[in-house]
């Protein structure tokens, strides 16, 4: 029910990366599924970078943690 990407390890993203992930994630909100990305926010590197090719409404379809944790505690 509930699918958690873990993004402390990814080093760098391009536009069809968040594309797919734009993708990934109606796909699992249609399901009645959860998506949670950790280690992204709307002011860290990954989250800046998001918002500014367009991706904004990622943010409205998955919630975001600052870490693993946090995402595995909600």
């Amino acid at each position: 029910r509930i699918i958690i990407l873990d993004f402390r390890r990814v080093s760098e993203m391009d536009a069809t990366g968040v594309r797919l992930l734009q993708v990934l994630a109606r796909g699992i909100a249609t399901s009645g599924r959860q998506l949670l990305l950790a280690h992204v926010t709307a002011d860290n590197d990954h989250g800046r970078f998001i918002a500014a090719i367009g991706g904004r409404h990622l943010f409205s379809s998955a919630l975001c943690f600052t870490d693993t944790d946090a995402a595995l505690e909600w």
